[in-house]
């Protein structure tokens, strides 16, 4: 079986055609690295999802996408408060080949990404394109989630982490709620991924189990996708143990379910050919 990994982080050391923003304790992690891991587990596409240390420069994951476009996929950032956030969109994606735009509130201090003048043209804008937009967000943001997606219900929506419910502090039960009151938006999708984080356990990650089957039970396997989150998990487990925690320990999922989530889904999302 095919397999797309929706969730992955690719850089290399600062220099000064990819400088960092910021700065990182992490060793690199080039594209080289990302393709072997794949190659030794059947992974046969992967979406590159911009990490946080190069900012809003897409270039690294830009140029990985033309390196390799039958393997990968990229996933960048803008400046959603920036007065030329469209213009920066439409280079990122026309000109540089970008699939998805990313927005990151729960990182924002001032909790109201969401809510300005930005994120409204992303969102109206992504359908014209034909990108996605996965959103890095916290049971908090649930509500204003739920009115972007109501004005521009036609915007392709991938939520990460399974919403975080492990950021509000209450039992991640409990903290899954919010994020079931989006399962009545066809446009809504949601990302397993973030396991290492959101538990408080070692893998397998069994207290997430419960809060996997509510959001599966919620937005049935057509809308769930699957991403591994490395290289940042790749210091709790391997990479084939996070891809047989799908494949092998959620057990409530049928095969068919499993192919969805794995493969299925994500072509669909990002029209992702076969690979004889």
């Amino acid at each position: 079986m095919m397999i797309i990994d929706t969730h992955v982080h690719v850089w290399v050391e600062h220099c000064a055609k990819y400088p960092h923003h910021r700065v990182t304790p992490l060793p690199a992690f080039p594209v080289e690295e990302l393709l072997s891991l794949m190659e030794d587990t059947n992974v046969y596409h992967a979406v590159l999802i911009q990490p946080s240390l190069y900012g809003y420069d897409n270039a690294y994951i830009a140029d990985c996408i033309n390196r390799y476009p039958d393997q990968l996929i990229g996933v960048g950032v803008v400046d959603v408060r920036s007065e030329d956030v469209s213009g920066q969109l439409r280079y990122w994606v026309e000109e540089r080949g970008l699939r998805g735009i990313r927005l990151m509130p729960i990182t924002d201090p001032c909790n109201d990404l969401l809510n300005g003048q930005g994120a409204h043209e992303i969102f109206d804008q992504a359908a014209t394109l034909g990108i996605t937009i996965s959103l890095f967000i916290a049971p908090r943001h649930i509500l204003q989630v739920k009115e972007l997606i109501y004005e521009y219900p036609d915007t392709k929506v991938i939520i990460e982490h399974l919403g975080r419910p492990d950021d509000c502090g209450d039992g991640l039960e409990d903290a899954v709620q919010p994020l079931l009151q989006l399962a009545n938006v066809p446009s809504v999708h949601v990302k397993l991924s973030g396991f290492h984080v959101i538990s408080s356990e070692t893998y397998p990650y069994s207290d997430t189990y419960p809060i996997i089957q509510a959001v599966w039970n919620a937005f049935g396997s057509r809308r769930i996708i699957w991403g591994s989150d490395v290289p940042g998990v790749l210091k709790k487990c391997t990479y084939h143990e996070i891809l047989q925690f799908v494949q092998e320990k959620l057990v409530f999922l049928s095969g068919e379910d499993r192919d969805r989530i794995l493969f299925g889904n994500a072509r669909t999302l990002w029209g992702i050919s076969d690979v004889t």
